[in-house]
């Protein structure tokens, strides 16, 4: 019973480290495709790991900041046509080396959807991986997520 008890103490207190996520531009209508046509939407999905669960990553779109994440959850944003940097930056304790950025370059069609997905690596192996995901792979990971508070 008190091996439970511990169990149950430990999984409450690393639930109580997580920060909600939180999106620091407009959320689209989520049931539009997209929501102007004259802009491209972006989806930034947190791939669900074991690892780094209660640590937040910072999103960025060429060097703006458009929120953070939690695991579990996603950013969804309209943004005008053309070559997009998204990177994410992953926070870690100074003790460990600090944060650490991983990119990914896009070249964004008006009108178009696009899904990127990010995945940590273990402590002290390099940036976090972006990826561009096709729109099955994207569609497929944003049931079992949660889109970010809209913090404006």
């Amino acid at each position: 019973m008190s091996r439970f008890l511990v169990l149950f103490l430990a999984v409450l207190s690393w639930s109580a480290c997580q920060s909600p996520s939180v999106q620091n531009v407009a959320m689209p209508d989520l049931e539009a495709v997209v929501e102007d046509p004259s802009l491209a939407r972006i989806y930034f999905l947190r791939r669900p790991q074991f690892y780094g669960r209660a640590r937040m990553l910072r999103t960025y779109e060429n060097n703006q900041l458009r929120g953070r994440i939690a695991q579990g959850h996603y950013l969804c944003w309209e943004t005008s046509p053309g070559r997009k940097l998204i990177s994410a930056v992953y926070e870690r304790r100074v003790l460990d080396g600090g944060d650490v950025e991983g990119v990914l370059g896009l070249e964004c069609e008006a009108g178009k959807v696009y899904y990127c997905a990010v995945e940590e690596v273990a402590k002290n192996q390099g940036a976090p991986r972006l990826e561009a995901l096709s729109a099955s792979e994207g569609q497929a990971m944003l049931p079992e997520q949660k889109p970010a508070n809209v913090d404006r």
